[in-house]
């Protein structure tokens, strides 16, 4: 899936470098143990169901994993790994990965609304006009992104960060994949 992220940095800096940790083939090794599975499990079916369609099919299965066993999770949570002796799982990856590939611009070259029209390039935020929200921003080397947010809690979170920054601050459109 293609996302549209904001870089906010300060003229010259590096697009590219700031990017890098969030790179999903930055992997090291990493033991989850049996509570982390399960709340990690327990998370992502809270967020499941809060954005399912409701009276779906799809909703009726995510209801039924709520009366999963932790047993039924952990198998789940495997994925066909086979789990430590103590029911931890040591998987290979970047905790911090966001992306597999990344463009500047790129799908969206056009989406920042300037004082001078659109554009793809790193522009002053006291300039930007968009009204749209992207899926994550980029500040100082921070990544805030709308996963498990809904969209009011992704609005009101994302201006408080936009609201923030300094106006001399550019902001850099960037097409991630993952």
């Amino acid at each position: 899936m293609h996302y549209l992220i904001i870089v906010a940095s300060d003229i010259g800096d590096d697009i590219d470098m700031m990017m890098e940790t969030f790179n999903e083939s930055n992997v090291s090794e990493h033991t989850l143990s049996k509570e982390e599975l399960l709340k990690a499990f327990d998370e992502d079916l809270g967020w499941s169901l809060k954005n399912a369609i409701k009276d779906s099919g799809y909703m009726k299965k995510l209801e039924e994993k709520k009366l999963w066993s932790d047993e039924d999770k952990l198998n789940q949570m495997y994925r066909g790994d086979e789990p430590n002796k103590d029911g931890s799982l040591t998987r290979f990856y970047n905790p911090d990965g966001k992306w597999d590939w990344f463009k500047i611009g790129g799908r969206w070259e056009n989406w920042l609304n300037t004082s001078t029209g659109p554009s793809n390039g790193s522009f002053k935020r006291d300039i930007i006009k968009n009204e749209d929200l992207p899926y994550g921003i980029l500040i100082d080397g921070e990544w805030t992104d709308r996963d498990y947010i809904d969209d009011e809690e992704w609005k009101l979170k994302y201006n408080e960060l936009y609201d923030a920054l300094d106006d001399d601050i550019h902001l850099t459109v960037v097409d991630i994949h993952n």
